[in-house]
């Protein structure tokens, strides 16, 4: 499974408030689903989002990342994490999206006007011209929807912002199981970014206090998201529900296989 996902590796990060976070690797692509045949030991044929699970009671489904079908939507935040799981991997952590989210921010080439600040920040499918969550390989009919960034290290990162949400693991103010809770507008979730929300590419970020018991963070925005989606977007939805335009993103430590 491993050999056929694909992963990119994530430079050490300083975040504008001094926390240092350190190099990992992330999903290439959001994560879709996969069928590992029980007797055979391997992964052997996909199934859509919305596909039927394997007849096999020795088969199963984990996570992949990989371009070839859309993302894997319709999925529980407790279900995100044990899919990373069953693949060896972790749901991305809050601190390491703000990690990939600040790196591509900081590179010219993921900017409209073609410099640091120029235009907005590229956003992904976000004008709903599509009619949901799309896979990897399809190109966008406009360049302002570019589905790519580029890393610090010159790895490429497909959608991260638009297409769809991914749920997060709040390792900054979340609870233990990675569950939001309160976020107080001080929050470097919620400050560092570098323009105001829905600006400049930013996305939705809230200003205020928020009480997100009971919730989980999803970041990215999604298809048919506008202004509200973008790199920095930032919300919550509720832990014990699935929806059509959240899915998730896996990491694992760095393994030296190149994307």
């Amino acid at each position: 499974m491993s050999r056929l996902s694909r992963f990119v590796q994530v430079p050490e990060t300083h975040l504008p408030c001094g926390r240092v976070v350190p190099a990992f690797e992330v999903s290439q692509f959001l994560c879709v689903k996969w069928i590992v045949d029980g007797h055979l030991g391997e992964a052997n044929r996909m199934v859509s989002p919305a596909g039927p699970l394997p007849s096999n009671p020795a088969a199963h489904v984990q996570a992949a990342s990989m371009a070839d079908l859309p993302p894997w939507t319709w999925i529980t935040y407790l279900q995100a994490v044990r899919a990373c799981e069953a693949s060896g991997w972790k749901l991305i952590r809050e601190s390491q999206w703000l990690a990939i989210a600040h790196n591509v921010a900081r590179r010219g080439e993921n900017w409209t006007g073609g410099e640091v600040g120029a235009g907005r920040l590229l956003q992904g499918l976000h004008k709903a011209s599509v009619d949901q969550p799309s896979a990897g390989l399809l190109m966008p009919h406009s360049t302002k929807e570019s589905r790519w960034k580029t890393l610090s290290n010159s790895h490429r990162i497909c959608d991260f912002g638009g297409n769809a949400w991914s749920w997060i693991h709040d390792d900054i103010q979340g609870a233990p199981d990675g569950t939001a809770r309160i976020i107080e507008p001080h929050s470097i979730s919620l400050t560092t970014a570098p323009y105001p929300p829905r600006e400049q590419g930013m996305g939705i970020r809230p200003t205020d206090r928020r009480a997100w018991d009971g919730r989980a963070l999803i970041r990215g925005g999604a298809w048919r998201g506008g202004k509200d989606a973008g790199a920095f977007a930032i919300y919550a939805a509720r832990v014990p529900f699935g929806y059509r335009s959240v899915g998730f993103r896996a990491t694992r430590a760095i393994t030296g296989e190149r994307a």
